[in-house]
């Protein structure tokens, strides 16, 4: 949501875009159960102002995270993620790209309230600025993360997106059984099916992209498909992308929704 403080009329506008898709989808019987919103600051009213865009959708547990801090102006990027159902797990994946290595840190999110408000609005340490993280959740026994793939570097950014299968089989395996994931957002380069992790997208913007400059930044992926699937998964929902934008030039990218049926 491009540096989104919650000011202004931003906010009121942003309410009353989504508003307009949930009244649209209710006309087919279908309803947002999760959604995800990137580049929240930690500055301003943005918690509240999320509160209120939440509820638009109707979604009533929300939860805004920090998952990076960016150089200048000096603040926290945050995730937030808005849900009917309450999480039963939620955490930070870390991709550390530096030094030609890459290592993955699972910061899972504490149980205790008060615990969990401080944890939303703290980093780790190694979290260096314009260092970016996925922020996770499960809901109803499915795996949601959301990304912003936000390094400087071209060669940072695509070290990221490779790392999706790895980030997600972490995801896929928090519980006791394996979950069906599905990880989502701006990753800043094309998508590409990475191992078992399929890619759904559909392009809406100028040329067929996800953003008004046509480029096919945001996208889905998951480790289910249109084929049969393992026994290993539980009933897993098999999913269709199609994207919506704002418009009115308050984002430069669409929101992009994914069609989740049992």
């Amino acid at each position: 949501m491009n540096n989104f403080d919650g000011e202004g009329d931003r906010g009121r506008a942003y309410a009353s875009a989504f508003a307009e898709i949930r009244e649209e989808l209710a006309e087919t019987g279908d309803a947002v159960t999760v959604a995800g919103f990137t580049e929240i600051t930690g500055r301003g009213r943005s918690v509240e102002a999320m509160k209120e865009i939440a509820d638009a959708l109707s979604l009533s547990h929300v939860r805004t995270v920090a998952y990076g801090r960016t150089a200048l102006p000096y603040h926290y990027e945050c995730t937030t993620v808005a849900s009917v159902a309450a999480p039963t797990r939620m955490g930070r994946i870390f991709i550390d790209t530096r030094g030609g290595s890459v290592l993955l840190h699972d910061d899972a999110a504490p149980e205790d309230g008060a615990l969990f408000d401080e944890w939303c609005t703290e980093l780790p340490e190694f979290a260096t600025a314009d260092y970016h993280g996925i922020v996770y959740a499960v809901v109803d026994g499915v795996g949601i993360g959301f990304v912003h793939n936000r390094y400087g570097a071209g060669d940072e950014r695509h070290l990221t997106a490779q790392q999706i299968p790895d980030v997600g089989e972490r995801l896929a395996r928090c519980g006791n059984r394996r979950i069906p994931v599905y990880i989502g957002g701006n990753f800043n380069v094309d998508p590409r099916r990475r191992g078992a992790y399929n890619v759904h997208y559909r392009g809406l913007g100028a040329e067929k992209g996800t953003t008004y400059n046509g480029h096919k930044h945001d996208y889905w992926y998951s480790n289910v498909g249109d084929a049969a699937v393992s026994d290993d998964f539980l009933d897993p929902p098999v999913a269709e992308a199609r994207a919506e934008t704002l418009g009115n030039g308050m984002s430069d990218h669409c929101a992009t929704l994914l069609a989740i049926s049992p």
